[in-house]
Protein backbone atom coordinates (compact mmCIF):
# COMPACT_ATOMS: atom_id res chain seq x y z
CA UNK A 1 0.00 0.00 0.00
CA UNK A 2 1.51 3.77 -0.95
CA UNK A 3 0.09 6.84 0.15
CA UNK A 4 -0.22 9.80 -1.39
CA UNK A 5 -0.17 13.37 0.25
CA UNK A 6 -1.64 14.87 -2.85
CA UNK A 7 -5.19 13.12 -2.57
CA UNK A 8 -6.00 16.06 -0.09
CA UNK A 9 -8.59 15.61 3.36
CA UNK A 10 -9.25 12.61 3.73
CA UNK A 11 -13.04 12.55 5.28
CA UNK A 12 -14.07 14.93 1.98
CA UNK A 13 -12.66 12.56 -0.30
CA UNK A 14 -14.03 9.61 1.81
CA UNK A 15 -17.57 11.17 1.73
CA UNK A 16 -17.39 12.64 -1.54
CA UNK A 17 -16.24 8.65 -2.81
CA UNK A 18 -19.65 7.29 -0.94
CA UNK A 19 -21.78 10.07 -2.54
CA UNK A 20 -20.58 9.57 -5.94
CA UNK A 21 -20.45 5.39 -5.87
CA UNK A 22 -21.97 5.16 -9.19
CA UNK A 23 -21.42 2.76 -12.48
CA UNK A 24 -19.81 5.28 -14.81
CA UNK A 25 -18.81 5.19 -18.73
CA UNK A 26 -16.09 3.26 -20.65
CA UNK A 27 -12.29 3.44 -18.93
CA UNK A 28 -11.12 6.65 -19.73
CA UNK A 29 -7.57 8.17 -18.84
CA UNK A 30 -6.40 8.17 -15.40
CA UNK A 31 -5.80 12.05 -15.40
CA UNK A 32 -2.82 14.23 -16.56
CA UNK A 33 0.45 13.61 -15.77
CA UNK A 34 2.86 15.75 -14.00
CA UNK A 35 4.87 16.53 -11.05
CA UNK A 36 4.13 15.29 -7.69
CA UNK A 37 2.71 18.23 -5.13
CA UNK A 38 2.00 17.93 -1.70
CA UNK A 39 -1.22 18.86 0.53
CA UNK A 40 -2.59 18.96 3.70
CA UNK A 41 -5.16 16.38 5.17
CA UNK A 42 -4.72 12.35 5.18
CA UNK A 43 -5.63 10.13 2.94
CA UNK A 44 -5.36 7.36 5.27
CA UNK A 45 -3.69 3.95 5.71
CA UNK A 46 -6.98 1.46 6.77
CA UNK A 47 -10.80 1.20 6.30
CA UNK A 48 -12.44 -0.04 3.47
CA UNK A 49 -12.76 2.66 0.68
CA UNK A 50 -12.19 3.19 -3.15
CA UNK A 51 -9.22 1.78 -4.72
CA UNK A 52 -7.24 3.54 -6.42
CA UNK A 53 -4.63 3.80 -5.15
CA UNK A 54 -2.20 6.54 -5.61
CA UNK A 55 0.81 4.26 -6.78
CA UNK A 56 -0.32 0.93 -6.64
CA UNK A 57 -2.60 1.78 -3.37
CA UNK A 58 -4.17 -1.76 -3.02
CA UNK A 59 -7.65 -2.39 -3.49
CA UNK A 60 -7.00 -4.41 0.02
CA UNK A 61 -8.95 -2.38 2.50
CA UNK A 62 -8.50 -3.14 6.16
CA UNK A 63 -6.23 -4.11 8.41
CA UNK A 64 -4.06 -7.78 7.56
CA UNK A 65 -1.87 -9.15 9.44
CA UNK A 66 -1.75 -10.77 12.89
CA UNK A 67 -4.93 -12.27 14.13
CA UNK A 68 -5.45 -12.64 17.59
CA UNK A 69 -7.16 -10.77 20.81
CA UNK A 70 -4.86 -10.56 23.35
CA UNK A 71 -2.33 -7.64 24.09
CA UNK A 72 0.80 -7.90 22.08
CA UNK A 73 3.88 -5.30 21.31
CA UNK A 74 2.54 -2.67 19.02
CA UNK A 75 4.15 -2.11 15.82
CA UNK A 76 5.97 1.72 14.86
CA UNK A 77 3.83 3.58 12.90
CA UNK A 78 5.03 5.64 9.55
CA UNK A 79 3.55 9.15 8.86
CA UNK A 80 3.94 12.09 7.11
CA UNK A 81 3.18 15.67 8.93
CA UNK A 82 4.83 19.27 8.19
CA UNK A 83 5.70 18.25 11.86
CA UNK A 84 8.71 20.75 11.63
CA UNK A 85 8.04 23.37 9.21
CA UNK A 86 5.19 24.28 8.36
CA UNK A 87 3.78 23.01 4.59
CA UNK A 88 7.04 21.25 4.12
CA UNK A 89 5.75 17.44 4.44
CA UNK A 90 8.35 15.01 5.94
CA UNK A 91 8.15 11.61 7.13
CA UNK A 92 8.47 10.37 10.92
CA UNK A 93 8.66 6.88 13.11
CA UNK A 94 6.65 6.70 15.97
CA UNK A 95 6.43 4.10 18.79
CA UNK A 96 3.35 2.79 19.67
CA UNK A 97 4.89 2.06 23.27
CA UNK A 98 5.97 5.48 23.22
CA UNK A 99 3.41 7.99 22.47
CA UNK A 100 4.71 11.48 21.58
CA UNK A 101 8.31 10.87 20.59
CA UNK A 102 8.79 10.79 17.01
CA UNK A 103 12.18 10.43 14.82
CA UNK A 104 12.26 12.23 11.20
CA UNK A 105 12.87 8.67 8.51
CA UNK A 106 13.42 11.08 5.78
CA UNK A 107 17.13 12.49 4.57
CA UNK A 108 18.23 15.72 3.51
CA UNK A 109 15.13 17.33 1.13
CA UNK A 110 15.90 20.53 -1.64
CA UNK A 111 15.20 23.77 -0.26
CA UNK A 112 11.23 23.81 0.24
CA UNK A 113 11.02 20.29 -0.79
CA UNK A 114 8.60 17.72 0.76
CA UNK A 115 7.98 13.75 0.97
CA UNK A 116 5.14 12.97 -1.29
CA UNK A 117 3.90 9.27 -1.11
CA UNK A 118 5.79 6.47 1.02
CA UNK A 119 5.39 2.83 1.93
CA UNK A 120 7.10 0.10 4.27
CA UNK A 121 8.70 -3.42 3.00
CA UNK A 122 6.64 -5.88 3.75
CA UNK A 123 9.85 -6.89 6.38
CA UNK A 124 9.16 -3.87 7.88
CA UNK A 125 12.75 -2.73 7.92
CA UNK A 126 12.77 -0.20 5.91
CA UNK A 127 10.59 2.86 3.89
CA UNK A 128 10.09 3.57 0.55
CA UNK A 129 9.05 6.82 -0.29
CA UNK A 130 8.92 10.13 -2.92
CA UNK A 131 9.87 13.16 -2.44
CA UNK A 132 12.30 16.15 -4.06
CA UNK A 133 15.50 15.37 -1.97
CA UNK A 134 17.93 16.55 -4.62
CA UNK A 135 16.01 19.33 -6.85
CA UNK A 136 13.29 21.71 -5.75
CA UNK A 137 10.31 20.24 -7.85
CA UNK A 138 11.90 17.04 -9.11
CA UNK A 139 10.52 13.82 -7.28
CA UNK A 140 12.61 11.05 -6.62
CA UNK A 141 12.58 7.79 -5.33
CA UNK A 142 14.39 6.90 -1.77
CA UNK A 143 14.40 3.95 0.72
CA UNK A 144 15.64 4.73 4.12
CA UNK A 145 16.32 1.97 6.87
CA UNK A 146 14.49 2.22 9.76
CA UNK A 147 17.00 1.37 12.03
CA UNK A 148 19.35 4.37 10.35
CA UNK A 149 16.62 7.44 10.35
CA UNK A 150 18.09 10.66 7.85
CA UNK A 151 20.49 8.01 5.55
CA UNK A 152 18.57 7.81 2.38
CA UNK A 153 19.55 6.12 -0.65
CA UNK A 154 18.26 6.99 -4.07
CA UNK A 155 16.46 4.21 -5.87
CA UNK A 156 15.63 5.65 -9.93
CA UNK A 157 18.09 5.63 -12.31
CA UNK A 158 19.09 9.32 -13.40
CA UNK A 159 16.70 11.61 -14.56
CA UNK A 160 16.42 14.55 -17.25
CA UNK A 161 15.68 17.89 -16.19
CA UNK A 162 12.02 18.18 -15.36
CA UNK A 163 11.31 14.90 -15.22
CA UNK A 164 9.59 13.09 -11.84
CA UNK A 165 8.92 9.48 -10.54
CA UNK A 166 5.03 9.77 -10.14
CA UNK A 167 4.19 7.22 -7.89
CA UNK A 168 5.31 3.04 -7.38
CA UNK A 169 4.73 -0.28 -5.81
CA UNK A 170 6.61 -2.74 -3.28
CA UNK A 171 7.19 -5.77 -4.25
CA UNK A 172 5.24 -8.18 -1.73
CA UNK A 173 8.65 -10.35 -1.18
CA UNK A 174 9.77 -7.01 -0.12
CA UNK A 175 13.15 -7.01 -2.59
CA UNK A 176 11.90 -4.53 -5.60
CA UNK A 177 10.49 -1.59 -6.52
CA UNK A 178 8.56 -0.93 -9.75
CA UNK A 179 7.87 2.92 -10.34
CA UNK A 180 6.64 5.12 -12.69
CA UNK A 181 8.36 8.25 -14.35
CA UNK A 182 8.17 10.17 -17.28
CA UNK A 183 12.08 9.62 -18.93
CA UNK A 184 10.44 11.41 -22.10
CA UNK A 185 8.10 14.42 -21.11
CA UNK A 186 5.22 13.69 -19.68
CA UNK A 187 5.30 9.95 -21.41
CA UNK A 188 4.61 7.88 -18.28
CA UNK A 189 6.74 4.10 -18.16
CA UNK A 190 7.31 1.70 -15.81
CA UNK A 191 10.87 1.02 -14.46
CA UNK A 192 12.02 -2.19 -12.30
CA UNK A 193 14.74 -1.97 -9.32
CA UNK A 194 16.40 -3.99 -6.87
CA UNK A 195 16.67 -2.70 -3.73
CA UNK A 196 20.14 -4.26 -3.26
CA UNK A 197 20.95 -2.73 -6.68
CA UNK A 198 19.90 1.13 -6.26
CA UNK A 199 19.74 3.26 -9.03
CA UNK A 200 20.02 0.66 -11.78
CA UNK A 201 16.62 0.40 -13.66
CA UNK A 202 15.24 -1.54 -16.57
CA UNK A 203 12.29 -0.64 -18.03
CA UNK A 204 9.56 -2.89 -17.15
CA UNK A 205 6.55 -2.09 -20.02
CA UNK A 206 6.80 -3.43 -23.79
CA UNK A 207 7.34 -0.46 -26.38
CA UNK A 208 4.53 2.27 -26.59
CA UNK A 209 3.00 4.03 -29.31
CA UNK A 210 3.99 7.69 -30.27
CA UNK A 211 1.42 9.86 -27.15
CA UNK A 212 0.77 6.60 -25.41
CA UNK A 213 1.93 5.93 -21.57
CA UNK A 214 1.33 3.50 -18.62
CA UNK A 215 -0.99 4.89 -16.58
CA UNK A 216 -2.18 3.84 -13.01
CA UNK A 217 -2.90 1.36 -10.69
CA UNK A 218 -0.41 -1.32 -11.77
CA UNK A 219 0.27 -4.08 -9.59
CA UNK A 220 2.67 -6.97 -8.68
CA UNK A 221 1.40 -10.22 -8.87
CA UNK A 222 1.18 -12.36 -5.09
CA UNK A 223 4.33 -14.03 -5.61
CA UNK A 224 6.04 -10.65 -7.05
CA UNK A 225 7.02 -12.50 -10.39
CA UNK A 226 4.94 -10.29 -12.83
CA UNK A 227 3.02 -6.92 -13.07
CA UNK A 228 0.17 -5.84 -14.28
CA UNK A 229 -0.42 -2.98 -15.91
CA UNK A 230 -2.96 -0.42 -17.98
CA UNK A 231 -1.64 1.43 -20.62
CA UNK A 232 -2.87 3.13 -24.13
CA UNK A 233 0.28 0.88 -25.40
CA UNK A 234 -0.65 0.27 -29.01
CA UNK A 235 -3.36 2.88 -29.94
CA UNK A 236 -3.37 6.65 -28.27
CA UNK A 237 -6.45 6.43 -25.69
CA UNK A 238 -6.98 3.25 -26.01
CA UNK A 239 -6.96 1.38 -22.55
CA UNK A 240 -5.86 -2.06 -22.51
CA UNK A 241 -4.38 -4.57 -19.74
CA UNK A 242 -1.15 -5.84 -20.13
CA UNK A 243 1.16 -8.10 -17.85
CA UNK A 244 4.92 -8.52 -17.92
CA UNK A 245 7.15 -10.78 -16.17
CA UNK A 246 10.22 -9.22 -13.96
CA UNK A 247 12.36 -12.38 -16.16
CA UNK A 248 11.58 -10.91 -19.10
CA UNK A 249 11.10 -6.90 -19.13
CA UNK A 250 10.36 -4.94 -22.07
CA UNK A 251 7.93 -7.97 -23.23
CA UNK A 252 4.24 -7.40 -22.17
CA UNK A 253 1.54 -9.50 -23.02
CA UNK A 254 -1.99 -8.44 -23.88
CA UNK A 255 -4.42 -9.74 -20.46
CA UNK A 256 -7.74 -10.02 -22.92
CA UNK A 257 -8.64 -10.69 -26.12
CA UNK A 258 -8.70 -7.87 -29.19
CA UNK A 259 -11.72 -5.52 -28.38
CA UNK A 260 -13.59 -3.53 -31.10
CA UNK A 261 -13.11 0.02 -31.36
CA UNK A 262 -13.88 2.70 -28.73
CA UNK A 263 -13.18 -0.28 -25.95
CA UNK A 264 -11.35 0.15 -23.15
CA UNK A 265 -10.27 -1.49 -20.09
CA UNK A 266 -11.50 0.31 -16.45
CA UNK A 267 -8.97 1.17 -13.80
CA UNK A 268 -10.58 -1.36 -12.07
CA UNK A 269 -8.54 -4.81 -12.37
CA UNK A 270 -6.61 -6.89 -9.98
CA UNK A 271 -5.24 -10.45 -9.63
CA UNK A 272 -6.77 -13.12 -7.25
CA UNK A 273 -5.04 -13.27 -3.75
CA UNK A 274 -3.97 -17.07 -5.07
CA UNK A 275 -2.66 -15.01 -8.16
CA UNK A 276 -3.46 -17.44 -10.61
CA UNK A 277 -6.63 -15.24 -11.85
CA UNK A 278 -6.56 -11.50 -13.13
CA UNK A 279 -10.33 -9.76 -12.87
CA UNK A 280 -10.90 -6.54 -14.67
CA UNK A 281 -13.93 -4.20 -15.60
CA UNK A 282 -13.92 -3.68 -19.15
CA UNK A 283 -16.64 -2.43 -21.94
CA UNK A 284 -15.35 -5.18 -23.90
CA UNK A 285 -18.56 -6.72 -25.20
CA UNK A 286 -20.58 -3.73 -25.56
CA UNK A 287 -19.68 -0.08 -25.90
CA UNK A 288 -19.80 1.73 -23.32
CA UNK A 289 -21.35 -1.16 -21.05
CA UNK A 290 -18.50 -1.87 -18.40
CA UNK A 291 -19.32 -5.29 -16.96
CA UNK A 292 -16.95 -8.24 -15.27
CA UNK A 293 -14.41 -10.50 -16.77
CA UNK A 294 -11.12 -12.98 -15.13
CA UNK A 295 -8.37 -14.45 -17.62
CA UNK A 296 -6.15 -16.90 -16.07
CA UNK A 297 -3.16 -15.90 -15.73
CA UNK A 298 -1.47 -18.97 -17.30
CA UNK A 299 -3.79 -18.12 -20.39
CA UNK A 300 -3.91 -14.24 -21.18
CA UNK A 301 -5.68 -13.82 -24.02
CA UNK A 302 -8.76 -15.68 -23.19
CA UNK A 303 -11.95 -14.10 -20.92
CA UNK A 304 -14.96 -15.20 -19.18
CA UNK A 305 -17.73 -12.48 -18.61
CA UNK A 306 -18.21 -12.74 -15.01
CA UNK A 307 -21.65 -10.92 -14.15
CA UNK A 308 -25.12 -11.80 -15.47
CA UNK A 309 -27.74 -10.21 -17.31
CA UNK A 310 -27.03 -6.09 -17.59
CA UNK A 311 -30.44 -4.57 -18.10
CA UNK A 312 -30.19 -1.72 -20.23
CA UNK A 313 -27.75 0.82 -19.07
CA UNK A 314 -26.65 -1.15 -16.70
CA UNK A 315 -22.69 -1.34 -15.26
CA UNK A 316 -20.53 -3.03 -12.94
CA UNK A 317 -18.94 -0.34 -10.84
CA UNK A 318 -15.98 -2.09 -8.69
CA UNK A 319 -15.22 -5.76 -7.68
CA UNK A 320 -13.42 -7.96 -5.13
CA UNK A 321 -11.92 -11.16 -5.15
CA UNK A 322 -12.69 -13.39 -1.84
CA UNK A 323 -10.02 -13.96 -0.05
CA UNK A 324 -10.18 -17.96 -1.01
CA UNK A 325 -10.07 -16.51 -4.58
CA UNK A 326 -12.99 -18.92 -5.59
CA UNK A 327 -15.41 -15.94 -6.25
CA UNK A 328 -15.81 -12.26 -6.84
CA UNK A 329 -18.08 -9.66 -5.04
CA UNK A 330 -19.18 -6.45 -7.44
CA UNK A 331 -21.48 -3.37 -7.27
CA UNK A 332 -23.44 -2.85 -10.36
CA UNK A 333 -26.86 -1.51 -11.18
CA UNK A 334 -27.54 -5.08 -13.09
CA UNK A 335 -31.60 -5.44 -12.03
CA UNK A 336 -32.47 -1.67 -12.50
CA UNK A 337 -30.14 1.21 -14.42
CA UNK A 338 -28.98 3.71 -11.74
CA UNK A 339 -30.00 1.87 -8.63
CA UNK A 340 -26.31 -0.03 -7.58
CA UNK A 341 -26.74 -3.03 -5.80
CA UNK A 342 -24.49 -5.78 -4.42
CA UNK A 343 -23.42 -9.18 -6.05
CA UNK A 344 -21.42 -12.49 -5.75
CA UNK A 345 -20.42 -14.67 -8.21
CA UNK A 346 -18.66 -17.72 -8.37
CA UNK A 347 -15.63 -18.02 -10.84
CA UNK A 348 -16.34 -21.82 -11.38
CA UNK A 349 -20.36 -20.67 -12.56
CA UNK A 350 -19.96 -17.46 -14.20
CA UNK A 351 -22.97 -15.55 -15.55
CA UNK A 352 -24.56 -17.29 -12.38
CA UNK A 353 -24.37 -13.81 -10.07
CA UNK A 354 -26.59 -13.68 -6.82
CA UNK A 355 -27.59 -10.52 -4.95
CA UNK A 356 -26.49 -10.05 -1.51
CA UNK A 357 -28.78 -6.95 -0.43
CA UNK A 358 -32.31 -7.35 0.60
CA UNK A 359 -35.09 -5.37 -1.44
CA UNK A 360 -33.64 -1.74 -0.96
CA UNK A 361 -35.44 1.52 -0.05
CA UNK A 362 -36.99 3.27 -2.87
CA UNK A 363 -34.24 5.85 -3.88
CA UNK A 364 -31.88 3.62 -1.96
CA UNK A 365 -28.24 1.47 -3.06
CA UNK A 366 -25.51 0.10 -2.48
CA UNK A 367 -22.36 1.99 -1.61
CA UNK A 368 -18.57 1.01 -3.35
CA UNK A 369 -17.67 0.23 0.37
CA UNK A 370 -17.79 -3.53 0.83
CA UNK A 371 -14.89 -6.55 2.38
CA UNK A 372 -15.37 -10.32 2.33
CA UNK A 373 -14.82 -12.04 5.75
CA UNK A 374 -11.24 -13.51 6.13
CA UNK A 375 -12.70 -16.98 6.03
CA UNK A 376 -14.88 -15.82 2.39
CA UNK A 377 -18.38 -16.50 3.98
CA UNK A 378 -19.92 -13.37 4.74
CA UNK A 379 -19.64 -9.23 3.07
CA UNK A 380 -19.44 -6.34 4.93
CA UNK A 381 -20.89 -3.40 3.28
CA UNK A 382 -22.52 0.32 3.51
CA UNK A 383 -25.98 1.27 1.76
CA UNK A 384 -28.40 3.52 1.54
CA UNK A 385 -30.51 0.45 2.38
CA UNK A 386 -33.38 1.79 4.65
CA UNK A 387 -32.99 5.87 4.33
CA UNK A 388 -32.38 7.24 1.29
CA UNK A 389 -29.40 9.35 2.12
CA UNK A 390 -27.90 7.42 5.25
CA UNK A 391 -25.56 5.27 4.39
CA UNK A 392 -25.66 2.45 7.00
CA UNK A 393 -22.98 -0.84 7.51
CA UNK A 394 -24.73 -4.52 6.78
CA UNK A 395 -23.44 -7.58 7.27
CA UNK A 396 -24.95 -10.50 4.81
CA UNK A 397 -24.10 -14.52 4.97
CA UNK A 398 -23.12 -15.87 1.61
CA UNK A 399 -25.35 -18.86 2.81
CA UNK A 400 -28.54 -16.64 2.97
CA UNK A 401 -28.26 -13.61 0.34
CA UNK A 402 -30.85 -11.28 0.58
CA UNK A 403 -30.84 -11.31 4.01
CA UNK A 404 -28.59 -8.73 6.00
CA UNK A 405 -27.85 -7.34 9.75
CA UNK A 406 -27.56 -3.85 10.68
CA UNK A 407 -24.06 -3.31 12.50
CA UNK A 408 -23.79 0.18 12.95
CA UNK A 409 -25.92 1.88 15.65
CA UNK A 410 -28.73 4.43 14.94
CA UNK A 411 -27.72 7.98 13.41
CA UNK A 412 -28.82 11.33 14.19
CA UNK A 413 -30.42 13.12 11.22
CA UNK A 414 -27.99 13.80 8.43
CA UNK A 415 -25.30 10.60 10.02
CA UNK A 416 -24.00 8.09 8.07
CA UNK A 417 -21.21 5.89 7.87
CA UNK A 418 -18.37 6.73 5.84
CA UNK A 419 -15.54 4.05 5.86
CA UNK A 420 -14.99 0.79 8.03
CA UNK A 421 -12.07 -1.84 8.74
CA UNK A 422 -12.61 -5.04 9.82
CA UNK A 423 -10.41 -6.76 12.56
CA UNK A 424 -7.84 -8.98 11.05
CA UNK A 425 -9.70 -11.98 12.87
CA UNK A 426 -13.19 -11.44 11.68
CA UNK A 427 -14.59 -10.78 14.95
CA UNK A 428 -15.26 -7.18 15.11
CA UNK A 429 -15.76 -4.35 12.70
CA UNK A 430 -14.77 -0.39 13.16
CA UNK A 431 -16.60 2.27 11.64
CA UNK A 432 -16.10 6.20 11.17
CA UNK A 433 -19.38 8.12 11.13
CA UNK A 434 -21.55 11.37 12.29
CA UNK A 435 -23.43 8.99 14.13
CA UNK A 436 -24.27 11.22 17.03
CA UNK A 437 -23.93 14.74 16.07
CA UNK A 438 -24.15 15.60 11.96
CA UNK A 439 -20.95 17.88 12.37
CA UNK A 440 -18.08 15.25 14.19
CA UNK A 441 -17.23 11.80 12.86
CA UNK A 442 -15.61 9.40 15.47
CA UNK A 443 -14.90 5.87 15.16
CA UNK A 444 -17.25 3.30 17.00
CA UNK A 445 -16.61 -0.94 17.29
CA UNK A 446 -18.95 -3.24 16.86
CA UNK A 447 -18.76 -6.60 17.69
CA UNK A 448 -20.54 -9.14 15.34
CA UNK A 449 -21.76 -11.19 18.05
CA UNK A 450 -23.84 -8.08 19.13
CA UNK A 451 -25.18 -6.42 16.04
CA UNK A 452 -26.09 -2.29 16.55
CA UNK A 453 -24.53 -2.29 19.44
CA UNK A 454 -21.36 0.06 18.87
CA UNK A 455 -18.91 1.45 21.44
CA UNK A 456 -17.00 4.78 20.79
CA UNK A 457 -13.51 4.09 20.29
CA UNK A 458 -12.11 7.33 19.63
CA UNK A 459 -11.72 10.25 22.49
CA UNK A 460 -13.83 13.86 22.59
CA UNK A 461 -13.15 15.60 19.26
CA UNK A 462 -12.77 19.60 19.12
CA UNK A 463 -13.19 20.03 15.82
CA UNK A 464 -15.12 17.56 12.92
CA UNK A 465 -13.46 14.52 14.25
CA UNK A 466 -11.61 11.43 12.90
CA UNK A 467 -10.15 11.31 9.15
CA UNK A 468 -8.93 7.58 9.00
CA UNK A 469 -8.36 4.50 11.06
CA UNK A 470 -6.63 1.53 11.07
CA UNK A 471 -6.46 -1.92 13.46
CA UNK A 472 -2.97 -3.21 14.29
CA UNK A 473 -2.11 -5.82 13.41
CA UNK A 474 -3.12 -8.10 16.43
CA UNK A 475 -6.65 -5.93 16.21
CA UNK A 476 -6.21 -5.10 20.01
CA UNK A 477 -5.44 -1.38 19.35
CA UNK A 478 -6.32 1.30 17.09
CA UNK A 479 -4.49 3.79 15.12
CA UNK A 480 -6.12 6.54 13.64
CA UNK A 481 -6.15 10.75 12.08
CA UNK A 482 -8.16 13.18 13.94
CA UNK A 483 -8.34 17.31 14.79
CA UNK A 484 -8.91 15.89 18.31
CA UNK A 485 -7.48 18.34 20.26
CA UNK A 486 -7.32 21.56 17.51
CA UNK A 487 -8.00 22.10 14.39
CA UNK A 488 -4.75 20.33 13.35
CA UNK A 489 -4.95 16.38 11.95
CA UNK A 490 -2.85 14.38 14.85
CA UNK A 491 -2.15 10.88 15.27
CA UNK A 492 -3.36 9.23 18.00
CA UNK A 493 -3.85 5.33 18.83
CA UNK A 494 -6.73 3.92 21.42
CA UNK A 495 -6.89 0.10 23.51
CA UNK A 496 -9.68 -1.67 22.49
CA UNK A 497 -9.89 -2.70 25.86
CA UNK A 498 -9.87 1.20 27.18
CA UNK A 499 -11.83 3.61 24.52
CA UNK A 500 -11.91 6.86 24.22
CA UNK A 501 -8.43 6.93 25.86
CA UNK A 502 -6.73 8.18 23.28
CA UNK A 503 -2.70 8.61 23.36
CA UNK A 504 -0.72 11.17 20.71
CA UNK A 505 1.81 9.47 18.62
CA UNK A 506 3.24 11.96 16.46
CA UNK A 507 5.69 14.90 18.06
CA UNK A 508 5.27 18.54 18.95
CA UNK A 509 3.43 20.00 15.62
CA UNK A 510 4.99 23.65 14.47
CA UNK A 511 2.17 26.31 13.98
CA UNK A 512 -0.06 25.49 11.25
CA UNK A 513 1.50 21.70 11.03
CA UNK A 514 -0.71 18.53 10.81
CA UNK A 515 -0.16 14.92 9.80
CA UNK A 516 -1.28 13.61 6.51
CA UNK A 517 -0.85 9.63 5.96
CA UNK A 518 -0.28 7.13 7.84
CA UNK A 519 0.55 3.46 7.80
CA UNK A 520 1.10 0.67 10.59
CA UNK A 521 4.79 -1.06 9.77
CA UNK A 522 4.28 -4.83 9.14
Amino acid sequence: MTFDTRRGGLLATTIAALMLAACGGGGGSNGGAGSSGTGSGGSGSGGSGDTGTGGGGNPAPGGGGDTGSGSSSPNPVIYIADEDADDIWELYLADASSPTGSTKLNGALATGGSVDQFAATPNGQAAIYIADGSVSGRYELYSVNLASPGVATKLNAQLQTNRDVRDFIVSPDGTKVVYRADVTDDIYELFLVDLAHPGVATKLNAPLVAGGWVRDNYQFSPDSTRVLYRADQNTVEVYELFIANISNPGVAQRVHPQMGPDRDVSDEFEFSPDGAQIGYVADQDANDVLELYTVPVSNPGTSVKLNGAMTSGGDVCRFHFAPDSARVAYCADQTTDGVVELYTVALNAPGVSTKINPPLVAGGRVTTLYEFGPQSDFIVYVAEQNTVGRPELYRAELSMPGLSTKLSAPMVAGGGVVAFDMRPDGTRISYNANQENAAVYELYEVNFASAGVATKLSAPMSSSGVMWFEYTHAGDRMVYTADQESAAAELYRVEINAPTIAAKMNGALVTGGEVSDFMIVP
